[in-house]
């Protein structure tokens, strides 16, 4: 269940990133690692909606590198000049790091 609201927790913040990034979105793809191919199918699959490009980008990077780190969009958006948005990926860092906090205690 917890995985769950975490995925949902996510994909509020891929929405509204989206609205934030359209020119940026090629831009944004490369620094999370995705390839040209995936780039240009998702500019073919989604040709009306830069924002929804972006919103995939964001999703195609969470499923290729399952569990995707949030902080990869925090370095790619800090490449890509867009500092104002990083605190939206502040969240799932401290949620992280407390998840990890007990494991590291019980030792």
């Amino acid at each position: 269940m917890a995985q769950k609201e975490v995925s949902q927790k996510r994909k509020a913040v891929f929405r509204e990133l989206s609205n934030e990034l359209p020119r940026e979105w090629k831009r944004i793809g490369r620094e999370l690692g995705l390839d040209d191919g995936q780039l240009d199918a998702i500019e073919i699959d989604h040709a009306n909606s830069v924002t929804e490009r972006c919103y995939q980008v964001l999703i195609t990077w969470n499923r290729k590198f399952h569990p995707a780190p949030m902080e990869e969009v925090a370095k790619a958006l800090r490449v890509v000049d867009r500092l104002d948005l990083v605190p939206l990926t502040e969240g799932f860092h401290r949620q992280a790091r407390q998840d990890q906090t007990p494991q590291s205690q019980s030792s």
